[in-house]
C-alpha cells in the first residue's frame, strides 16, 4: 500500500480519488486471479508477461524518483524479476515469481 500511495502522490492525486479508484478496481478479485494463475502453475500461460511487468515496475520506481521518492516494494520485486528474466521467463506470465527458481 505505501508504494501505492508513494506513486498517487508522485501524480497528485488525491487519497479520496485514490480510495475510489480501489473501490472501483475491487483488488480482491485481482488477487483472486493471481491466485488461480499461481496455484495452476499455468506460467506459461501469461495473462501478464514478465516482461512487461518488469517494465511497468521500472516505470513505477522512475515516476517516484520524479518527485525524490522511493519505493519500498517494487524495487525488491524487480529485483526477482530480473532473476527470472536472465534465466529466460520474458514470455510467462510475472507470477512465476511465486515459485523456487531451483526447479525452474
Amino acid at each position: 500500500i505505501s508504494d501505492l500511495v508513494t506513486l498517487a502522490d508522485s501524480y497528485n492525486i488525491l487519497a479520496t480519488d485514490l480510495s475510489m479508484l480501489i473501490e472501483l478496481l475491487n483488488p480482491a478479485t485481482v488477487a483472486l486471479g493471481r491466485l488461480r494463475k499461481i496455484t495452476s502453475k499455468t506460467f506459461d500461460q501469461p495473462s501478464w508477461e514478465l516482461s512487461m511487468a518488469r517494465k511497468d515496475a521500472r516505470l513505477m520506481m522512475e515516476q517516484a524518483a520524479t518527485v525524490n521518492k522511493q519505493l519500498i516494494v517494487i524495487p525488491a520485486v524487480a529485483e526477482k524479476m530480473d532473476m527470472w528474466l536472465k534465466k529466460g521467463y520474458a514470455k510467462n506470465d510475472w507470477t512465476i515469481l511465486s515459485q523456487d527458481p531451483n526447479e525452474y
